[in-house]
C-alpha cells in the first residue's frame, strides 16, 4: 500500500512539475508579462521597446494598448513607456494590429491588419505591410502589399517548450525574408518591423517576467551602444567581431560582394548580398578571418575572430 501511495504521489508531482514548466512560457503574443526590444536603422538608429498595456474597446472589439519606449542610441536619449496609437488583439493563434486616429500623426486609418498568423501552412501566402517611420515618428502602415510565401515550418526549443517558427520568403531583392516565431514575434521586430533596403530592423530580445525568451544571435544585447550605432550609420561593418555562429553585415549601400579569407589567405566564403543579412560562419574552424567587402565605390576590410 505504501508503494502504491508513493507511486501516486510521484505521478502527481510529475504532473504538477509538467504544468508549472509549461506555464513558464506563454505561446501568446499578447501577454502583459512580455517585453520586446527592436533595433531600427533608417535615417537615424534607435531602439524601440514594447509592452502590452490595459484593455480597451475599439470598433466593438476588445484590444490591448501597446506601450512603447524609444531609445535614441545616437544621443543616448531614453523615454518612458507611453501609449501612442497602436492596439493589438489575439484570437485563435492570429494577432491583429489596429491604429487609432491621432492628430499628432497626420494619417488616415486603414483599419485592422493581420500581423501574425501561426495557422499558416507551407505554400500559404501572407501579406506584407511596411511600417514606415519618417522624421523619427510613426506615420502609417503602407497600403502597398507584397505577399510572402511560407517556405518552411519548424520549431525552436525555448526553456523546454517547443514554439513554432514559420519562415516567410519573398522574391523581391529589396525586401528581406523573416521568421515568425510563436510567442515571440519575428526576428525582424515586434510591432514596428522594417524589411526593406531603405529601412531595416531586428529583434534584439524578447523577455517574460525578466526571463529572456529570445536573444538576437547577432548582438546578445537588448540595446546597442552609441559607437556601434554610429558605425552602422556611416560605414559597412561586420558585427560582432567575436562570433561563434553568425555575423551581420550592415551597410548603407548595396549590393555587396563579400569574400572571407582565413589566416593563411585561403578563400572560405564568397557571396553577393542585396541587403543587411546574417552570414553563417558556424562551419568554420576557430581562428582569425578577414572580411573583404566590395561595394560600388569602396572596399571595406575587417577582421573577426571565430570562437
Amino acid at each position: 500500500m505504501k508503494k502504491e501511495t508513493k507511486l501516486v504521489m510521484l505521478l502527481v508531482l510529475a504532473v504538477v512539475m509538467s504544468i508549472n514548466l509549461s506555464a513558464q512560457i506563454s505561446k501568446n503574443i499578447v501577454d502583459t508579462t512580455k517585453q520586446w526590444s527592436v533595433l531600427v536603422r533608417g535615417k537615424t538608429t534607435f531602439t524601440l521597446s514594447y509592452k502590452i498595456g490595459n484593455d480597451t474597446i475599439h470598433n466593438g472589439k476588445l484590444y490591448r494598448k501597446v506601450l512603447e519606449n524609444k531609445y535614441d542610441v545616437s544621443h543616448s536619449v531614453d523615454t518612458n513607456f507611453i501609449f501612442k496609437n497602436k492596439l493589438i488583439r489575439e484570437d485563435s493563434s492570429r494577432v491583429y494590429l489596429d491604429l487609432i486616429d491621432d492628430l499628432d500623426y497626420n494619417k488616415n486609418e486603414i483599419g485592422e491588419i493581420l500581423l501574425y498568423d501561426f495557422n499558416l501552412n507551407i505554400g500559404d501566402t501572407f501579406p506584407f505591410f511596411e511600417m514606415r517611420d519618417d522624421e523619427e515618428r510613426f506615420i502609417h502602415i503602407d497600403d502597398a502589399q507584397v505577399n510572402y510565401i511560407v517556405t518552411e515550418i519548424d520549431s525552436i526549443l525555448i526553456d523546454s517548450i517547443y514554439l513554432k517558427k514559420i519562415t516567410l520568403t519573398n522574391s523581391h531583392n529589396f525586401i528581406f525574408n523573416y521568421n515568425m516565431i510563436e510567442g515571440v514575434g519575428t526576428n525582424r521586430g515586434f510591432i514596428t518591423f522594417f524589411a526593406t533596403t531603405h529601412h531595416d530592423s531586428q529583434l534584439l530580445c524578447c523577455s517574460s517576467n525578466d526571463t529572456y525568451l529570445y536573444m538576437s544571435p547577432d548582438y546578445n544585447s537588448c540595446r546597442i551602444s552609441c559607437d556601434i550605432a554610429n558605425d552602422i550609420q556611416q560605414n559597412t561593418i561586420v558585427y560582432p567581431t567575436l562570433a561563434k555562429n553568425n555575423v551581420m553585415i550592415f551597410s548603407k549601400t548595396f549590393p555587396l560582394k563579400i569574400m572571407v579569407l582565413n589566416n593563411v589567405g585561403n578563400k572560405v566564403i564568397e557571396k553577393e548580398i542585396y541587403n543587411s543579412e546574417s552570414i553563417d560562419i558556424s562551419f568554420l574552424p576557430t581562428g582569425l578571418y578577414n572580411f573583404i567587402i566590395h561595394s560600388l565605390n569602396t572596399i571595406t576590410k575587417q577582421k573577426i575572430i571565430k570562437l
